[in-house]
């Protein structure tokens, strides 16, 4: 290439634009928005569900020597129903900071649809399990057993939360900045909707305690 040429290419190439890095992909119709949005409903909602029975699980940890009406009398609470808060933030803020590392580690070997996959689906069987529970009358009779099987529940659900909810900012992190604006106001629909469900739970009546979860399902 003579002098000539060469100018004009370097003049064409200063011509280009540079790419465009925050040029976002089409979304038709924010399908996509959408899902990550409901993704981030579900994130936070096994927790929110829980954090807002604490009348159902008092009645659960109950004293039964005395009439059920007066399940809520200081008076008459058990070891049970005055450490159960306590215990349900232990339960759930050290495995979700322990798997938040985890999941940050094992990203290499497991790949993000198995590990949202799974969690997701344990989610759902420990929430099944909660629902037998809920409907089993005879707790009362084996209140360190349920209380237990609650707490190791809590543990598990906010492991796999945990799991979902970093395998799912990860994935949002890579995409345009929408989308993680999406997964995070979907975690606060979640608990606007556990809100709403249990205080139409409490409308609707309170002569069943497993209504509290079932109207979550």
């Amino acid at each position: 290439l003579n002098c000539s040429s060469r100018q004009a290419l370097v003049n064409m190439e200063s011509q280009v634009p540079p790419p465009d890095r925050n040029a976002e992909p089409k979304d038709r119709l924010n399908i996509v928005y959408i899902i990550f949005y409901v993704l981030g409903i579900g994130s936070l909602l096994p927790w929110n569900f829980f954090i807002t029975a604490k009348d159902y699980f008092e009645f659960k940890l109950r004293n039964t020597s005395v009439p059920e009406k007066d399940y809520k009398d200081t008076r008459f609470q058990t070891e049970y129903q005055l450490i159960f808060e306590s215990s349900i933030a232990v339960s759930s803020m050290v495995p979700n900071l322990i798997f938040n590392f985890v999941t940050a580690l094992c990203t290499q070997r497991l790949p993000l649809k198995f590990r949202m996959t799974v969690s997701t689906m344990i989610v759902l069987i420990m929430f099944i399990l909660t629902v037998v529970f809920a409907k089993d009358k005879d707790t009362q009779y084996w209140q360190t057993g349920f209380y237990a099987f609650t707490i190791v529940s809590v543990v598990i659900l906010n492991a796999c939360s945990s799991i979902f909810t970093t395998s799912l900012f990860g994935l949002a992190g890579v995409l345009p900045h929408r989308y993680m604006q999406a997964s995070m106001s979907g975690q606060a629909v979640g608990g606007i909707f556990a809100a709403v469900a249990n205080i139409v739970t409490i409308a609707v009546g309170t002569d069943e305690f497993s209504r509290y979860y079932l109207n979550k399902q």
